[in-house]
């Protein structure tokens, strides 16, 4: 446990850094989504966020919007107490960068995605857009990845190359393998899942400024784990 605080404007008590030698599981509080290395939190009111979470800006102007900046705020305005991202399409109940005049949101993690990737099992580069990438936007499309129905107002990695088309979460969630028995005991099976955004990738992300443009996802052979990589620097 550290012993420095920090002020965040999301809550009334200083935020000490923490780690997770405890092995409790955290939820940030920004994100909704589970804490796995050093964090920021008030353990008095459990209130925990990644650090990548907290530093994120208090005010953004994004190439998706730019007719206004977006704020970062603590809890959504909407009388639901939830927002839709416009980059994703998932639901969010936490921090959000927000622009009030257009009912446009954003995740933390969608407004810092980084414009290029390129996936290990993809030989070209693929850029970050942020809706179709057809003409006819009434054109219908699905992800090269999962096979999944895409919407045309939603962001995805886009190949120039090969039209070679992902969801943002096929390319920037953690992949895992997972053997299951089934019913009948007749051994088991492997399947991929999918497990939270991986928001210490972003983290590390963010915090190599030299070369934030254009990281690499390598998918570990063995343990199907993706991270990213910096081309220039060998830098994980």
């Amino acid at each position: 446990m550290g012993s420095r605080g920090k002020q965040h404007f999301s809550h009334h008590h200083v935020l000490i850094s923490l780690n997770d030698d405890e092995g409790v599981p955290n939820i940030c509080k920004a994100c909704n989504q589970l804490i796995s290395e050093n964090f920021h939190g008030c353990i008095l009111c459990k209130f925990y966020l990644h650090n990548v979470c907290m530093n994120a800006p208090r005010s953004l102007e994004h190439p998706s919007h730019p007719s206004h900046p977006l704020a970062l705020l603590p809890s959504p305005t909407y009388s639901n107490q939830s927002y839709t991202c416009s980059a994703c399409g998932i639901e969010g109940k936490g921090f959000s960068l927000s622009c009030a005049h257009c009912e446009f949101d954003l995740h933390v993690q969608c407004s810092s995605l980084p414009n290029t990737l390129v996936l290990d099992k993809h030989p070209h580069e693929l850029k970050l857009i942020y809706n179709s990438p057809y003409e006819d936007k009434s054109t219908k499309f699905s992800c090269d990845l999962c096979c999944g129905v895409m919407k045309h107002n939603h962001w995805l990695y886009f190949c120039e190359v090969c039209c070679f088309k992902v969801h943002l979460d096929c390319a920037t969630f953690k992949i895992c393998s997972k053997e299951d028995s089934n019913e009948q005991g007749k051994g088991k099976q492997k399947a991929k899942i999918k497990v939270d955004r991986n928001v210490e990738m972003l983290q590390k992300y963010q915090a190599h400024q030299a070369h934030r443009a254009k990281l690499k996802v390598l998918a570990a052979a063995e343990d199907l784990e993706w991270i990213m990589y910096c081309r220039e620097q060998n830098y994980f």
